[in-house]
């Protein structure tokens, strides 16, 4: 487990501990940008506890800190948003490059197109990217669910038990969990690594690229394409309609079927 520490309103300093340490260390990254925005009077952090927030002055973006639980719209200024909410239900400013930090509070976040990386504690947590900006997304070891529209997007959804939809675009899925995969359009990249416990992939019109991990997995191709590599878990892999599968077992036990 590791820590991080960030610059919230009236010099609070606000602590948010995560498990993993990928996460650890891409949550020290998020609020080393964040503290220096703020120290060189580029942000300015403010609460929201309920209460209508006010305008970023000029030439400065907001820091917004959720300490309410329920439904908050972001400013267009917001640039940065802090979650230490209980059940935060968040709409994204859709600023580019933006920074989203949650603790182990539950968190709905929806980014409303935009770019940037979220990271998250252990809650259990609902992410949905929209529009064409690409997005980092990486949850704790909760029960997650990430809705990717488009976008070139990379998402992790860390140990939990995890329902993770591509709905189009370019995407790289770290899976350490026991995962759900959907990729409905697009190109997908799975690493199952060697954390991942069960992976469930289900390409309709995707192009699908898997590497196995020490978990049992099962890919099927549908309507488009598979490219898998077999990892020590095995599983069973299905080439799809399109054609063009390349599917090499791992040292587990597996079942391949052809397009």
């Amino acid at each position: 487990m590791g820590s991080t520490t960030v610059t919230g309103a009236n010099n609070e300093t606000i602590t948010l501990t995560y498990q993993s340490a990928d996460n650890t260390a891409l949550a020290q990254q998020l609020a080393a940008q964040i503290n220096n925005a703020v120290a060189g009077g580029n942000v300015l952090p403010v609460d929201y506890n309920g209460s209508p927030l006010p305008p970023a002055p000029p030439n400065q973006t907001l820091e917004v800190v959720d300490k309410a639980s329920g439904p908050l719209a972001l400013p267009s200024d917001a640039t940065a948003v802090v979650n230490v909410a209980t059940d935060a239900v968040i709409t994204g400013s859709g600023a580019p490059d933006a920074q989203v930090l949650s603790g182990n509070g539950n968190m709905r976040f929806a980014t409303n197109g935009g770019s940037g990386t979220v990271v998250t504690g252990d809650g259990n947590n609902f992410i949905v990217q929209q529009g064409l900006g690409g997005w980092n997304i990486h949850t704790g070891a909760g029960d997650d669910t990430v809705v990717a529209n488009y976008g070139p997007n990379t998402v992790a959804a860390g140990g939990g038990t995890n329902d993770i939809k591509l709905l189009g675009g370019s995407n790289l899925v770290y899976s350490t969990g026991t995962d759900a995969i959907l990729a409905a359009a697009g190109s997908t990249t799975v690493d199952a690594g060697s954390g991942s416990n069960i992976d469930h992939v289900l390409g309709v019109n995707a192009s699908i690229t898997f590497i196995g991990g020490t978990g049992p997995a099962t890919v099927t191709g549908a309507e488009g394409s598979v490219t898998e590599f077999g990892g020590a878990g095995g599983g069973e892999f299905r080439g799809g309609a399109a054609g063009s599968n390349f599917i090499e077992g791992g040292s587990g036990a597996t079942t391949i079927f052809g397009g």
